[in-house]
């Protein structure tokens, strides 16, 4: 198999992306001849797909789709020893676009295909995380965000929608979650920058895990989130009124920390949820999940990301 390699899913933006990935396949063909264009068939295909690319020898592997895709290429490459897993890039063609809008803030991502020639490696962090149930631990990686509480029923409710509207329809599924939400009791622990521990008991309404900024189509949770410090950027929120919430959604656009006496940021390592009511609804780079128990982990440069040499 040749050195660099596409993944393309042909689903994206529930398929109304199709003409972005045939240019995208077009440009791979003339610049790139030798590459592997690989489609996805299924949700959860990417895992296999990015898996066996880097088994294959690829060693540039671009994921093209949404946040969704480039989650499951990275928990492809990421089931590879160290030293096979491939460089990954996110051409963006999805619905939310969240962690490449991060991206796209730190480098001069151009309107054209052409930075994929001569790309840059840059290394970058992953979050581990690691879901508990009665039928043991199951493990998942991400690049983004990971919360639990309100967000994983607004990913769940996205997921049903089909995602017709793109960023609109995660307003939207807040706004419906915001109504609908009924708040687990919890125990919170977190790993600080500096390794002291914070614990405590609350009523959740979100709890956020962030290795970038964004997520839910452009709502900035984790204002001081980067993808190469090493650590998390944490953000934990009591149950708090739903007119009092509402108030505070513009505050998430305009790139501003929630103020608030039940909301609180940190920065470190590691973080655990702990439900006493049953599962959990969490999110996971926009995929839907539920467990009693979640940890969250950084796992510092772990992985080399694709962007544009200059």
């Amino acid at each position: 198999m040749d050195a660099t390699a596409f993944i393309l899913n042909p689903m994206a933006r529930s398929g109304r992306a199709r003409a972005r990935l045939e240019a995208l396949r077009s440009f791979a063909k003339k610049r790139l001849p030798g590459a592997a264009i690989l489609e996805t068939e299924a949700p959860g295909h990417a895992i296999a797909l990015a898996r066996e690319a880097g088994q294959g020898g690829v060693r540039r592997l671009f994921s093209v789709g949404g946040d969704g895709t480039f989650n499951e290429v990275v928990n492809g490459v990421m089931a590879l020893p160290p030293e096979a897993r491939p460089a990954v890039g996110l051409v963006s063609a999805g619905t939310g676009r969240d962690f490449f809008r991060h991206l796209s803030e730190k480098f001069a991502f151009p309107k054209n295909d052409a930075w994929i020639l001569d790309a840059k490696e840059v290394p970058a962090d992953v979050g581990r995380a690691e879901l508990g149930d009665a039928s043991g631990p199951v493990v998942r990686y991400y690049m983004n965000i990971a919360d639990a509480g309100i967000s994983g029923e607004v990913v769940r409710r996205v997921a049903d929608s089909r995602k017709r509207l793109g960023s609109l329809e995660y307003l939207k599924s807040t706004l419906q979650a915001i109504w609908s939400y009924r708040a687990p009791r919890v125990k919170v622990r977190i790993l600080d920058a500096d390794g002291s521990p914070w614990e405590k008991d609350i009523v959740l309404l979100i709890a956020v895990a962030a290795n970038s900024r964004y997520f839910g189509g452009g709502m900035c949770i984790a204002p001081g989130a980067e993808i190469d410090d090493g650590k998390f950027f944490f953000m934990v929120a009591e149950r708090v009124g739903y007119f009092s919430l509402l108030r505070r959604l513009p505050s998430l656009y305009a790139k501003k920390k929630l103020k608030h006496p039940r909301i609180y940021y940190a920065e470190g390592t590691r973080m655990e949820i702990v439900s006493y009511t049953g599962d959990l609804p969490i999110g996971l780079d926009g995929e839907f999940l539920r467990a009693p128990r979640v940890s969250f982990e950084i796992l510092p440069r772990a992985l080399r990301i694709l962007v544009p040499a200059r």
